[in-house]
């Protein structure tokens, strides 16, 4: 069951972003292309756009997933992606220290996707007017992304409950679990609220997390790479700005994790708080070679 759930998920996942896309292509007029261009003007702006938009949306993989359709559609270049995607990574640590702060789970965009699909539907039917209906479309297409989405993460989450990361002793091990469980149920969010709930228990170290946290946010690009699967050329340089973003930070905290590991005695119990704090600082320290880079219109990725 959990193996048919799984594959009509990613058929929900690649069909809403083909959808996606044909609602985007009719709406990507002069003025959509120069609202995405002003957002990505400067550095600043297009980090703190990103930023407040995945805090809205409580997802960068939705993010991400938008500006890889916008990029096949035509509405704008990889190159100019850099800070969205920047303030992205750093907005999807909200989720994690709402979790922290409230001892509650955050609210879940995926809940909407029903209301959208209906209202997506009506508006195809019912409207005549064909910009009326590329929005229909969009709100479609988002919608089954989001379906698809969740039913990934529902075939796979019950393999995966609060002990997953009980049973590593060491960072590379750590490591490498971040990644797969994350790519498997298709969320950062979730995999960290995961870890949120073992360190609540008390049954993680501080050490053992760092790497686990690491892992997470490159297991997450796995989202962004389904997306760009039959794209052109551009949107697959999303995904690969996006990957790219996590594994140059977890090469930079890898090697300062190392360093501190070695002055500092790590090997004390993580709580949700410390890990909200590791997954932030982790995706602010991925931001700097972006800064850096973003606005270079030579480069297509680090």
């Amino acid at each position: 069951m959990e193996i048919l759930l799984l594959a009509g998920g990613l058929g929900f996942f690649l069909f809403g972003m083909y959808t996606l896309e044909n609602g985007l292509k009719v709406l990507c007029g002069g003025r959509m292309n120069l609202m995405i261009k002003a957002a990505c003007k400067t550095k600043l702006r297009g980090v703190v756009i990103g930023c407040a938009v995945t805090t809205a949306l409580q997802s960068s993989s939705s993010v991400t997933v938008m500006l890889v359709g916008l990029a096949e559609a035509g509405a704008l270049e990889a190159q100019m992606t850099y800070g969205l995607i920047a303030g992205a990574n750093i907005g999807t640590s909200s989720t994690a220290w709402i979790i922290a702060l409230s001892g509650s789970e955050a609210f879940n965009i995926t809940s909407l996707y029903p209301i959208c699909i209906l209202l997506g539907s009506l508006v195809i039917i019912l409207i005549k007017n064909n910009k009326a209906k590329a929005i229909g479309t969009l709100l479609s297409g988002f919608s089954l992304l989001l379906a698809g989405m969740e039913s990934m993460t529902a075939a796979v989450l019950p393999a995966v409950n609060g002990r997953v990361f009980e049973g590593f002793t060491n960072p590379a091990a750590g490591f490498a679990a971040g990644i797969i469980i994350t790519a498997m149920i298709q969320s950062s969010s979730a995999s960290v609220g995961i870890l949120q709930a073992v360190a609540a228990s008390g049954m993680i170290s501080f050490e053992l997390a760092v790497p686990i946290v690491m892992g997470q946010n490159i297991g997450t690009c796995i989202t962004a790479i389904i997306s760009s699967i039959g794209c052109s050329k551009n949107a697959k340089k999303i995904a690969l700005i996006h990957l790219s973003f996590n594994v140059v930070g977890a090469v930079i905290c890898g090697a300062l994790y190392f360093v501190i590991r070695n002055i500092i005695n790590l090997n004390i119990p993580a709580d949700p708080v410390s890990v909200a704090l590791i997954h932030t600082a982790f995706n602010t320290v991925s931001t700097v070679p972006a800064l850096a880079l973003h606005g270079n219109k030579q480069a297509t990725a680090f």
